[in-house]
């Protein structure tokens, strides 16, 4: 089975959110693994430039979402799809993230990782959580 190393990673000072950066699986647990460190610099990479384009809602609702961005070879955000079942109270949290998915300014990627390491950044799960 394969498992999700979490960790938190707080992107700006603000206390009014935190995104939390789900690592995906190694494809290889042989010796030729790449290191957590790595995939957790990729995360980091790639979620701090759809964070800027994040515009947390005003809402009392402070139950996190997950969400899994595509994103192509060329660094287009193609889709987000949730994980988990969207309630209606994480319904205005959805079309946020989807709006920072679709906002010109975060899309497409600008600094992209490593292409042969595409296998890990092309589905990257993100962990959308507002603070109370």
């Amino acid at each position: 089975m394969k498992k999700f190393i979490l960790f938190v990673l707080v992107l700006l000072s603000s206390p009014a959110f935190a995104v939390e950066v789900v690592t995906p699986p190694k494809e290889d647990s042989g010796e030729n693994a790449v290191p957590d460190a790595v995939i957790n610099q990729i995360s980091v990479m790639i979620s701090s430039q759809i964070r800027p384009c994040w515009k947390i809602p005003d809402t009392k609702n402070s139950t996190p979402l997950e969400a899994i961005i595509h994103i192509d070879q060329m660094g287009n955000l193609k889709f987000v799809e949730f994980t988990g079942e969207v309630t209606d109270d994480q319904k205005i949290l959805a079309k946020s993230v989807q709006d920072a998915v679709n906002d010109p300014n975060c899309n497409p990627i600008q600094k992209l990782p490593p292409t042969d390491l595409y296998y890990i950044w092309e589905n990257l799960p993100l962990l959308f959580a507002p603070k109370n």
